[in-house]
């Protein structure tokens, strides 16, 4: 999770882990939050904004990779 201290600013280097700041700036991320990502193998599968998005697809979409890791062999 990044949590950004000031809502016009989320690409602070201070507020992205190292290893996933590839996300930010593929994304071209500047400002605005809430912000979902979701990000799997190197890919950015999700991106949307605003308070609507997680339960109405950044969750789904985590529940439905979740099934499909566990039910792998």
């Amino acid at each position: 999770m990044v949590k950004a201290n000031v809502y016009q600013q989320i690409d602070d280097n201070r507020d992205w882990p190292a290893d996933i700041r590839w996300i930010r700036d593929s994304l071209k991320l500047q400002r605005g939050t809430p912000r979902y990502i979701v990000a799997a193998d190197g890919k950015v599968l999700l991106h949307r904004f605003g308070a609507r998005a997680w339960a109405a697809e950044a969750y789904p979409l985590i529940r439905r990779l979740v099934a499909v890791t566990s039910k792998a062999p």
